[in-house]
């Protein structure tokens, strides 16, 4: 990620990003997290609304959107680590059912 911004600085000739430098590290940042979250396993509510305010904030049409969760969907290698979260492989020894890993509890 930093190579391609010191790239872009670069090839600007400046220290400001032109118009459609920015706009690519947008598109590639809602890449990114829509392929984390993917990869995460289901789409809470909670990320759905977080996922909404990053598609406005960095002004990401429905087209685009659409686009992205297909290729989300399509990419084998998110699915194989889609699949491994959620049979508890991505954080090896926690285990859900375990009342002193609840971190949902904000209360106590």
């Amino acid at each position: 990620f930093f190579f391609f911004i010191s790239f872009l600085l670069e090839m600007s000739g400046s220290s400001e990003l032109n118009a459609s430098s920015l706009r690519q590290l947008e598109v590639e940042g809602y890449s990114g997290v829509i392929s984390a979250l993917f990869a995460q396993g289901e789409l809470t509510w909670r990320k759905e609304q977080l996922l909404q305010e990053i598609r406005w904030a960095l002004r990401i049409p429905d087209d685009l959107h659409q686009r992205e969760m297909q290729r989300v969907h399509s990419d084998s290698m998110l699915g194989q680590i889609r699949q491994n979260s959620a049979k508890d492989v991505y954080f090896p020894g926690v285990k859900p059912s375990d009342p002193a890993n609840n971190q949902e509890d904000f209360t106590a």
